[in-house]
């Protein structure tokens, strides 16, 4: 007998998600299929539908550059970071505090559903 205890580790709770995995976990709309993601890069595409919103002018472009500033930050990694700090952390903190009423806006329940952990093995990045 050496004297030497073999104590397992635990495994690393894994915080990279694939982008697809993270849009889905935003709610669903009323629709059922399209998610509030869906909502929100309906927005930054389509004047008509920002404007349907009742959201014109500088408020629009100033809300799209905001919006496209997030998404460029996840846009700039092969995966999403789900952990406190992470993009996904910046990116749904920035959609609750956006008007209420704009059907891509997140709760503050929303939000801790879409940053609760731990992810699936079909949500966690491989890469």
């Amino acid at each position: 007998m050496s004297g030497v205890i073999n104590i397992p580790q635990a495994a690393a709770i894994s915080t990279k998600c694939t982008k697809n995995a993270f849009q889905s976990r935003f709610p669903k709309l009323a629709n059922g299929v399209s998610t509030k993601w869906d909502a929100m890069k309906q927005f930054l595409n389509s004047d008509s539908y920002a404007t349907s919103l009742g959201v014109t002018g500088a408020a629009m472009y100033d809300l799209r550059m905001l919006i496209t500033t997030g998404t460029e930050r996840l846009n700039a990694s092969p995966f999403v970071e789900m952990s406190a700090g992470g993009q996904a952390d910046g990116m749904t903190f920035l959609l609750t505090q956006i008007t209420p009423t704009l059907p891509f806006a997140l709760t503050a329940a929303e939000r801790t559903v879409i940053m609760s952990p731990p992810l699936l093995d079909s949500e966690i990045y491989n890469g």
